[in-house]
């Protein structure tokens, strides 16, 4: 007996012939969709609590030079941080008269 279901004659089903661009245009759709909710997030910035509080700037870092100690009797504080120096302010010499 002879096997008549030949995979290369035989007429091809639905799927064998359109999965593949359903499969595309699929994808297609979730990646159009995924880039218009992050346009969305980026445009309209939406407050969700947690995941807001998740994606915040951090506080801004305090001024070194602004940090206050609290020194007990006898203590001494010892400078970590020094401001640059300014250079003096070089004195204008006067004009050359002709």
């Amino acid at each position: 007996m002879v096997n008549d279901d030949n995979k290369w004659t035989r007429e091809r089903s639905f799927w064998e012939r359109n999965g593949p661009d359903i499969g595309i245009i699929t994808v297609s759709v979730i990646f159009l969709g995924l880039m218009a909710l992050g346009t969305g997030f980026v445009l309209f910035k939406p407050e969700i609590p947690g995941l807001s509080a998740a994606f915040k700037p951090p506080p801004p870092k305090p001024d070194p030079y602004a940090q206050k100690l609290t020194l007990e009797p006898g203590e001494q504080e010892v400078l970590l941080f020094k401001r640059p120096a300014k250079p003096p302010a070089q004195p204008q010499a006067p004009p050359a008269k002709p």
